[in-house]
């Protein structure tokens, strides 16, 4: 049992422990003068995040100008200023925590942990790259502005389909100066041109509507769709007032789908597969997510007040929805002969409840 009158000291007296021990495992294999010239980085991460601010901290503080441990000698295990922070997002793409003055002065340096594709609680985001490039843009900022420039780290998950995200990111690693939020569409048209063979009008086009599909999916990532309720706050779209918001917001993916489509079919041959995994088909999947989980929603409320018929037609289009997501893996599966097959078929949401049919009777969703 680690000391400690609450269970956040002992944790903090544990990962004291767990940091020392590695230390001495160095110092033990390539000597005490070496301990701190060997990099070492802390990421405080999710619920290590906690452990750190609740005492953690003052132990990472330690600049060895004493003896801190006790032990009765100031070497290294009375110094962890070399150990590199490295500080992540919150699992939804913002940092949790800026650099204090001392920790920004600490010799180690710090850098930041970020996602594009996320795996756990309280909701994975693994499908359609629905992490913003102008968000991302924003926090990498935000880490640099504050210090926290000295390591950055991109999880990326399955590479598919981020590799556009992931260049973004190298290109503000090389150039945090040039690359950032007011530079995403220059990154865009450039991809545009060079990945897709567009002339610089198309390339304007796709620019502005994949900046739409980070809009979009930045009010609601496509892979929380299938949760009603996010923690405690309810978080669908409304069936009937605001103008009926939800079918506003189904005409607005289109919007993007239909651009989308046309310069997929202005492509030659030789550009389309690229296109469609980068882009094209994010989009298609997108609309047929929101409007799956937008008709179920409407055929509940029909249903509730009696208006079968109506509860028929949504359900029907719900399930065509559902069917456009099943048929879109299968084509992305075959793009390139087959060489992504089942890059895409790891998670992808859906509403899995029952839709109601005109007699009322219960209908899988398919």
């Amino acid at each position: 049992m680690y000391p400690g009158n609450t269970d956040a000291e002992r944790k903090v007296s544990m990962m004291e422990d767990v940091i020392t021990s590695q230390r001495e495992i160095i110092a033990d294999i390539y000597g005490e003068e070496n301990v701190q010239k060997i990099p070492q980085v802390f990421i405080p991460y999710k619920e290590m995040n906690d452990v750190y601010n609740a005492g953690l901290d003052e132990f990472m503080l330690w600049d060895g100008s004493e003896d801190f441990n006790g032990d009765g000698i100031t070497d290294y295990r009375d110094d962890n200023t070399d150990i590199m922070l490295m500080w992540a997002e919150d699992n939804e793409n913002y940092i949790r925590q800026d650099l204090s003055e001392e920790e920004a002065g600490r010799a180690g340096g710090a850098g930041i942990y970020y996602h594009i594709s996320y795996w756990g609680p309280p909701a994975s985001f693994l499908w359609l790259n629905s992490t913003s490039l102008y968000t991302m843009s924003e926090q990498m900022h935000r880490g640099y502005d504050i210090g926290a420039d000295d390591y950055w780290i991109l999880n990326v998950g399955d590479i598919k389909p981020s590799e556009p995200s992931m260049e973004f990111f190298l290109k503000m690693a090389w150039d945090s100066r040039y690359w950032d939020d007011t530079t995403v569409i220059e990154f865009l048209k450039n991809q545009a041109k060079r990945d897709y063979g567009m002339n610089d009008e198309d390339a304007a086009v796709m620019a502005s509507a994949v900046s739409e599909y980070y809009a979009i999916n930045g009010t609601r990532k496509a892979e929380f769709y299938e949760k009603p309720d996010y923690g405690s706050l309810p978080t669908e779209f409304c069936t009937s007032g605001c103008g009926d918001e939800s079918m506003l917001w189904i005409e607005r993916i289109n919007k993007v789908v239909d651009t989308m489509e046309g310069l997929y079919n202005k492509l030659s041959d030789e550009y389309k597969d690229a296109f469609y995994e980068h882009f094209y088909y994010n989009t298609t999947a997108l609309r047929d997510i929101i409007e799956n989980t937008v008709y179920y929603n409407k055929n509940q409320l029909a249903a509730a007040q009696g208006r079968v018929g109506s509860a028929n037609v949504y359900a029907e289009l719900s399930k065509a929805a559902a069917a456009r997501v099943k048929e879109g893996l299968k084509t992305f599966n075959s793009t390139h002969n087959n060489k992504w097959t089942n890059f895409m078929d790891c998670y992808h949401p859906g509403r899995g409840d029952v839709l109601i049919g005109d007699a009322g009777e219960k209908i899988r969703r398919g």
